[in-house]
């Protein structure tokens, strides 16, 4: 028996020692100092993740400002605070970091005086509201990826997270912990986002037709149709066609006339791969940056042809309605942020090789 609580004292010794445990750590800092990192006990959160500092953390709400000290609390500490060195608040990377993640609500375990106590919001997902995860730990791609922190029984508080919105690169959450109580620091500015900007945003490119907002499947596609692109340029027979739509984005009037105006975007040039321009397109048209945490799919298809001849039929596609036509001639678009910083040229007849571009743009549903 000595031999077994020895052991277990060396093991929760080291745990803390290196800045974990109940599911809670601090990382990238020393001692008590560093970014926040939570794991959870559910497959889809099982690994270190960094916890947006944003309302989901802070609030003018009391119990959301005793998250810092709960949190330390988790680390064996009575007390704590943000702290706002930029090593540990923001993260230099790109869309492959690791996703953040916020926190639905934190309760205290049940005593012998009575019940939990709920710290912060119930969330989706949470108690009041019903797990994202079904039979089998698989999880509901409409629904957040939520999950208990992985803690041990004995821990004073059992915390929800989920898979947050804010951008990965930061600012994230970061505490110190100590055994003295100590004062607030001011929180800084948020410092302005690098990487590419654009005069060009969301309100400036459409997608007409195709899957609308929300991607649900986990068996097959179960999009939500906003509309159908016309019919002249994808003949729909059954489930599953014409899941494309075409896109129209806002450019300055041809001719040197005034304002802008919207134009067909025309298929791209071989050189120019449809697939990533549909990936700009989306995030575009979201208002997402490419270290955004929402979850979005999007794609490009075979080039609608455009109708020759007069069109009569109402509700079909009509080239003569078109004052500009929107030709992508080349341009990095892994250095753009809106389909409009490539080299365009906008012409007032239909595209050349008479194809429109053909794509897809849905967010999963939260």
């Amino acid at each position: 028996m000595r031999v077994f609580l020895a052991l277990t004292l060396v093991l929760l010794l080291a745990q803390l020692s290196c800045g974990e445990y109940y599911g809670v750590r601090l990382a990238g800092g020393s001692g008590s100092v560093g970014r926040l990192e939570m794991r959870s006990s559910a497959n889809f959160l099982g690994q270190w993740l960094p916890v947006c500092d944003d309302d989901s953390f802070r609030s003018t709400q009391s119990t959301r400002r005793e998250y810092p000290r709960i949190m330390c609390q988790l680390l064996g500490y009575p007390y704590g605070r943000h702290t706002y060195l930029d090593e540990l608040i923001y993260r230099p990377g790109d869309a492959s970091l690791s996703r953040p993640v916020k926190i639905n609500f934190c309760s205290a375990k049940a005593s012998s005086e009575g019940g939990r106590h709920l710290l912060g919001r119930l969330g989706e997902g949470s108690d009041a509201g019903g797990s994202s995860l079904v039979e089998g730990d698989r999880r509901q791609l409409y629904s957040p990826i939520v999950g208990t922190i992985d803690a041990a029984p004995d821990a004073p508080y059992e915390c929800q997270i989920q898979s947050g919105l804010c951008d990965k690169t930061g600012p994230l959450v970061a505490l110190e912990c100590s055994h003295t109580l100590l004062p607030e620091l001011p929180r800084p500015p948020v410092r302005p986002v690098p990487g590419p900007t654009s005069a060009w945003g969301s309100g400036s490119v459409r997608l007409m037709g195709g899957v609308g907002q929300y991607w649900l499947g986990m068996v097959g596609i179960q999009g939500v149709m906003s509309f159908r692109v016309e019919p002249n340029l994808c003949n729909y027979k059954n489930i599953g066609d014409c899941l494309y739509g075409r896109v129209e984005i806002e450019v300055p009037a041809p001719g040197g006339g005034n304002g802008t105006v919207w134009a067909p975007l025309c298929a791209p040039p071989p050189d120019v791969s449809a697939f990533d321009l549909a990936r700009l397109m989306c995030r575009q048209l979201l208002g997402l940056r490419p270290t955004s945490s929402v979850d979005y799919i999007s794609g490009a298809s075979t080039p609608f042809d455009i109708p020759q001849g007069p069109v009569t039929t109402e509700g079909h596609f009509n080239p003569a309605k078109y004052a500009a036509w929107a030709n992508i001639m080349g341009g990095t678009i892994s250095l753009v942020a809106a389909v409009q910083d490539l080299s365009l040229n906008v012409t007032s007849s239909p595209c050349a090789d008479g194809k429109l571009f053909a794509a897809m743009c849905s967010r999963f549903g939260r």
